[in-house]
Order: C-alpha cells, then structure tokens, then sequence
C-alpha cells in the first residue's frame, strides 16, 4: 500500500538514503540451489514449503533468483508462479518484480526499486505494494510493465500500466497466495501479463531489437526489496519455460559431427579437448566416435561462473548389404534385395528392399539405408556386368558353307523344321558349318557364360554345277558347255568373255542352247575364258551372280 508516514518527507529521504547505498551493486553471494535457480542476497529456498523467499520481514533486503538459463526471445514461453507479498498491509513494501535481463545472474540490489532498480537492458513486470510518492504509482496494489531498471512510471520507459493488481482493486498483501502467469508470444512480439487467470496488463514490441539490443537471449527470474518498510515476499515457481538455452543430450550417428550451442555468456572452456573443433566458444562442433560426455564451465556478465554438461550418444551405423546377380547376359533382369536397414533409397529411385533392374550396360546399383529408431544411413553398392549382346547373324561363305558373325565362341548348329523347331542333335561345333544339304540352319552361341540363338538361316540346295572345262572337237563327249541346275533361274544371263574382256558369248532370258566353243560361228582356238553367270528367276529366292574361269580345250 501506499506511504503512511505524517512526514512525508522523511519517508522519500531514508528511501533516497537506501536506493543510493543498494541499487544495481552486486554485493550479495550467488547459489545454485534449486531448479537451476541462482540466488542473490536475502533469497533462500524453504524446502518443507518448495518455494522461494525473496526477503523477509526486516528491512533493508535484497534477494533475487535467476535461473542460469536464459530463455531465447525468438519462441514463446510461459511463465506461472505463486506469489505471496505478506501481511503488512498499511506499512508493507515493496513488491515483487518478474524480470528479463541480459546482464548477469547477480544483478540487483535493495530499496525501492523492487531490488532491480537501474538494471538494464532490462524488461520488469512490477507487482508493486508501495506507492513511491511523485514515480507514478498508484495508491492500490498494482502492476506495471517498465523497462531499463526505470521504474519511474512517469518516464518514457514506461511500457503499460499501472492498473489494479485485482481488477476490484483490493489489498493483495493478505499472506495468500497469487498465481500471475507470465506470457510471451514471439509472432506477435506481446508479453501478457495475467493475475490469478485475469489478464491485466499486456505490451506489444520487439523487445528483442528495441530493449536488448539484437540478443536474442536473457536471464529471467523474480526480485523483490525492502526498505523501511518490509514485507515476506515468497514464489513458488509452478511453470518454467520450455525454450531456455540449455544443454540436452544429444546424439548423432557414427562419422557425423554436430554443433552443440549454450549462447548468451560471456566466457566457454569445453573439456575434454578430443574432437571438439573449439573449446572457448558457445558452439563448438563435435565429432566423438563413441559416446562421450562434454563438460563446460562459462560466465555471465558478472563474472559468476557455471558449469554444465552435455552427453553426446554415437549411434552406430546400420551394416547394408546388397544380394542379387553380379553378371548379366544382355537383355537379362535381375532382383537386387537389399539387408540391413528398415527403409531404403536406390539410386534408381526405388525405395523397396527389393529393386528389379534390366541393366542395358555395366552399372552400379547403390542402396541407402535408414535404421529404425536412430535414423542412421549407411549404403552398400554392387556393380552389375552386363555382357555385350551376342552377333547372332549368320552368313554364306560359299555355296557350301554358312558362317556365324560372333567370333570366340562357343557353337552348336541345328537343322530348322517346320518353321523354326530346332532339331536337338548336334550339326556342328565350330564358327564355320559346311552344308551337307539344303534346308534351315541355326547356331546356339555361348560366350562368357551367355548363350542366344540365331533366327534360322535358309540355305539352297546345292544343285548348280559350273563346269571348268569342255572340248568342242566334235566326238560326242562334252562338246557343248552344260551347267546342271540352271532351268532353276529361266531368266538368267550367261556371259564369255577372252583374256582381252572381248564378250565371245552372250544368252538372256535363261540358258536354254549351251554354249557350242563358238562365236560368230567359227570355233575358238584353245585358250581360258572367264564366265559372269547372273542367276535370276528363282523360286526360292536364292537368285546370285556367280563368276570364274573356264577353259576351251582341241
């Protein structure tokens, strides 16, 4: 409540007197004691009651808790607290303050100032029981939200209020307890403030930008002071933020490194200096091969040192493996499964265990795979050869022999009937097949473990035979240059040339009068002449040209 005293002047000295000898100087001893909570000055904790009592009953205190990790501004947070702010409801002073601060975790100090008075970079929330005459304050309890350690409500450092702690007004130094909560919603930059579950007092800003200066990250915790005037002032901390910068364990998988970040102080020893790429900076990269644990001491603002430590798990890597053919004949498929892992990706883009491929040429087939619950990836490649296709073409050497194109080889000829049947006894074994008669032939090619089989080849049968010599000399025997066969090609063009290229002999339209030794109708004299025989006509598509020498003997 407000001042009492007659003399009102003597209250603003003796409050004068203790906010020069107190404000923001940090003479008090620091303890980690409960939560993380660093405590300042008169703060103890009261362990039967699992809160913190900030002062006492007597004057001239100070006490603050801090919890020694800074919560990062850039995400949403809630804080709920029980607050109690005594029983001296005529002459009770001074209030609680909830506090953001980037400074250090001993800042404060006792007086009028709710113990954070000239703090700043600062963001405070004042639970105020004590009107400061000529600051701004009203009468009733009330709340306020101010900034830099000002808590002039008459300043440009105000941000909102001061309204009615209750929104009746009434006394809340009752010895009860109040839960105010605490919100900060980061999208849109708003701090509510709320007093058992009635919001109260909001402010909307970057606070980030405008207060603390681009830092993303303060200290948060609650204050409180008296004077001359006292109260007991208690919180019980019921929530605490869930995005503080802290240190969790982490894990990562086996060959992988990571950042870990304890931001926002001042000074870092990492310990121990094994695959850690700094030691004296708030992010160091680490890359342990096993699990290891990380320890750090770091200071605040203040120079109050602090430890913490991280656990870092190495998870180990899922062993892949790939099973399916490694050598192909051409046109062959084959399944690849994959072992090892719970989900996969080819690089076919398959994500199945099991791939089917049809490889064209040689090619490496790789498979990621994830393990279940640590999501570890390891892969596994296994090159498949693919044989070059097998030449399965066949060709007429001569009249009497087929040959097969692919070279080095393995061969087995077979006769064709009925269309294509291949007949299963063995013809022959080499690359060249000599013909023994007409028909259908086709070659079962294996090389390099591969076997195709040629489409069958249709060979005419040998009935054309060219003689090489004749004796036109009149005595009946071989007077006339027959050639068996060749009524098979009626339009076919029989040619004689002499060793001058001079034609001596010349049919179309088929061979129907042998040739007599004669030209112009006078005997030639013995000698060799060469032949062009062109074969038309044919029923069996076998039509050719054949060529050589043939001799003219007396």
């Amino acid at each position: 409540m407000n001042c009492q005293l007659t003399n009102l002047s003597l209250c603003r000295l003796w409050f004068f007197f203790l906010i020069c000898l107190h404000i923001n100087v940090p003479l008090f001893s620091q303890t980690i004691l409960k939560e993380g909570f660093v405590l300042n000055g008169d703060a103890t904790y009261l362990s039967s009651e699992d809160r913190f009592r900030l002062t006492s009953s007597s004057p001239d205190l100070f006490g603050s808790i801090w919890h020694h990790r800074k919560v990062d501004l850039r995400k949403d947070f809630v804080v709920t607290a029980n607050l109690n702010f005594g029983t001296n409801t005529d002459y009770g002073a001074d209030g609680i303050a909830f506090v953001l601060q980037n400074q250090c975790l001993s800042a404060g100090g006792s007086g009028g100032g709710l113990g954070i008075d000239g703090v700043s970079p600062s963001l405070i929330v004042k639970f105020d029981t004590y009107e400061n005459g000529g600051s701004g304050d009203l009468a009733d309890d009330h709340i306020a939200i101010v900034k830099n350690g000002d808590l002039d409500l008459n300043s440009s450092n105000k941000l909102a209020g001061p309204v009615c702690a209750w929104s009746s007004c009434d006394n809340i130094e009752t010895g009860q307890e109040y839960e105010v909560k605490i919100e900060w919603q980061a999208s849109t930059k708003t701090l509510n403030v709320y007093f058992v579950s009635d919001l109260r007092a909001s402010y909307k800003g970057d606070i980030i930008a405008n207060i603390f200066n681009h830092d993303p990250y303060a200290y948060w915790g609650f204050t409180a002071a008296t004077g001359l005037f006292t109260n007991e002032h208690t919180v019980q901390v019921t929530r605490m933020p869930d995005n503080s910068s802290q240190l969790n364990m982490t894990q990562l998988c086996k060959g992988e490194s990571k950042e870990i970040d304890l931001p926002g102080f001042t000074s870092y020893s990492w310990t121990p200096n094994q695959r850690i790429s700094n030691t004296s900076i708030h992010n160091p990269v680490v890359s342990p091969t096993t699990d290891m644990t990380y320890y750090v001491s770091y200071k605040d603002g203040c120079g109050i040192q602090l430890n913490d430590s991280i656990k870092v798990k190495v998870n180990p890597l899922p062993t892949i493996t790939i099973s399916g053919d490694s050598l192909l004949c051409f046109g062959d498929s084959t399944t690849l499964l994959a072992h090892g892992a719970s989900t996969y990706r080819w690089n076919t883009g398959s994500t199945n265990a099991t791939n089917t491929v049809h490889p064209t040429t040689s090619t490496l087939y790789t498979a990621i795979g994830k393990a279940s619950g640590t999501g570890c990836l390891n892969e596994a490649s296994l090159f498949v050869k693919v044989n070059s296709p097998i030449d399965t073409s066949l060709f007429n050497e001569n009249q009497e022999v087929i040959k097969a194109n692919e070279p080095d080889a393995s061969y087995k000829w077979m006769k064709c009937v009925d269309g294509g049947t291949y007949v299963s006894q063995e013809k022959g074994t080499a690359q060249r097949f000599s013909i023994q008669e007409g028909g259908s032939y086709a070659v079962a090619i294996t090389k390099n473990g591969c076997l195709d089989t040629s489409n069958c080849h249709f060979v005419p049968k040998n009935t054309l035979r060219i003689p090489n010599a004749f004796s036109p000399n009149g005595d009946g025997l071989n007077d006339v240059w027959l050639i068996d066969g060749i009524d098979s090609y009626p339009e076919s063009k029989v040619r004689v040339f002499n060793r001058w290229g001079a034609t001596v002999y010349n049919s179309s339209g088929g061979y129907r009068e042998p040739w007599n030794g004669k030209d112009n109708g006078q005997f030639l004299s013995q000698s060799a002449y060469y032949y062009v025989i062109e074969l038309k006509g044919s029923m069996d598509g076998t039509d050719r040209t054949e060529s050589g020498s043939l001799v003219v003997i007396r």
